[in-house]
């Protein structure tokens, strides 16, 4: 609390020199320690929000500012105070540019359009700019609540009949303040302010129109209100943009309607929506080509019959032995005489009486053999080289078959 209050009276102090003294060179300095003060950049949480306090919540900003309400008469006499509402309006320029809301609140709240106001209107020239630079930065924030409190005081009225006067013969002097509130003007019209654009042409026209013909700035403000007005007449007649809509959708409109069953479930309806989605996004299986007819013919022979899961000792079956035709219909296969041994094919023994029971046909079934359709039981030899052999005898039938 003791630091606080020794940190504060060191503030007024300094406010006081900036206000009163004399030598404008202790009023720069005094000026220059209270922007190092006011400066929050490199504190953070509550460090800086006590620093900020100090001028916004405990009124040192206010103290700053209060010689810009004063008599303006004074000024016209003195110089140091003139150059001390100088440095005032420098330190709330930069107030506005780095405090952020803080300041937002104390310009709003506070009558400083009608004290800037006052000050463009004195006859000292270097007074005058001092105002413009402040406004300058505000407008250069582009927050709509400056532009918006800009508006409502009225600055521009008293802006503008200075710059009118500025440029009545002689004109000694004014051409720094010419220059000044042109760039503001130009600032205006090249960030297309509208707020202030409509502002300016809607209360000043007649002014902006006798200028417009010696200042470019000030034609292009009236051309920007043109332009903008065209373009919300414009927005207004143009049609609402149409929804979008995605390429699943679209594939989805163009795919024929079914309707559904009766007696079908919303649940079954969604279900089958999104089996149709599915379809959709799932692109056909490029791996999966058709055959060259001499080919086709190849492999169709072995894909007419199922091949049997289980034989008796559990191998697979030998290919048909040369000879062999193709099954009739009947389930029987034919072989030639010279290639049957004692009832079997070449090759091929019989699984025996001993494994099975004679059917009504005579020919043995042995146990545990599970055999689709028709064929004939029999279990394969475990000679490598005769499987060979059979293999292609197999193949040479199917191609002479072919």
């Amino acid at each position: 609390g003791g630091e606080g209050g020794e940190g504060r009276a060191m503030l007024s102090s300094l406010i006081h020199i900036v206000h009163t003294e004399e030598d404008q060179g202790v009023q720069g300095q005094a000026a220059e320690l209270l922007r190092t003060a006011m400066d929050p950049a490199g504190l953070e949480g509550r460090t800086r929000d006590q620093c900020l306090g100090t001028f916004y919540e405990r009124g040192a900003l206010e103290e700053i500012a209060r010689p810009l309400w004063g008599d303006v008469g004074r000024l016209r006499s003195s110089s140091s105070a003139c150059f001390g509402v100088q440095l005032v309006c420098e330190l709330v320029a930069f107030a506005v540019t780095h405090h952020g809301f803080r300041a937002k609140g104390y310009v709003t709240r506070s009558l400083l359009g009608e004290a800037l106001g006052r000050l463009v209107t004195s006859g000292q020239r270097f007074v005058q700019l001092a105002p413009v630079r402040l406004l300058r930065v505000m407008i250069a924030t582009g927050d709509d609540v400056y532009l918006r409190f800009i508006a409502k005081s009225g600055l521009f009225a008293p802006l503008l009949r200075a710059f009118h006067h500025s440029l009545q013969p002689p004109a000694i002097g004014g051409g720094l303040f010419v220059s000044a509130v042109l760039g503001v003007l130009e600032l205006v019209r090249a960030e297309n302010m509208r707020i202030l654009i409509d502002h300016l042409v809607r209360n000043h026209a007649a002014v902006l129109r006798e200028l417009a013909q010696r200042f470019r700035p000030v034609a292009g403000i009236l051309d920007r209100f043109r332009q903008n007005l065209e373009n919300k007449a414009l927005a207004a007649q143009a049609p609402a943009p149409a929804p979008r809509v995605s390429q699943l959708q679209r594939q989805l409109q163009q795919q024929p309607s079914v309707a559904p069953a009766a007696g079908a479930t919303a649940a079954g309806v969604a279900a089958a929506e999104v089996a149709g989605q599915q379809q959709v996004s799932e692109p056909p299986d490029a791996g999966e080509e058709d055959l060259p007819p001499e080919e086709q013919a190849l492999v169709d022979p072995y894909l007419s019959h199922a091949a049997p899961e289980e034989y008796c000792g559990g191998e697979p079956a030998a290919p048909e032995p040369e000879g062999a035709t193709s099954d009739d219909g009947s389930g029987e296969v034919d072989v030639s005489e010279e290639q049957v041994s004692d009832g079997f094919p070449a090759g091929v023994e019989g699984c025996g009486s001993e494994h099975g029971d004679e059917d009504s046909a005579g020919v043995v079934q042995p146990d545990g053999c599970s055999v689709p359709g028709d064929e004939e039981p029999f279990r394969i030899l475990e000679d490598d080289e005769q499987d060979d052999e059979a293999a292609a005898a197999a193949a040479a039938a199917h191609a002479a078959a072919a």
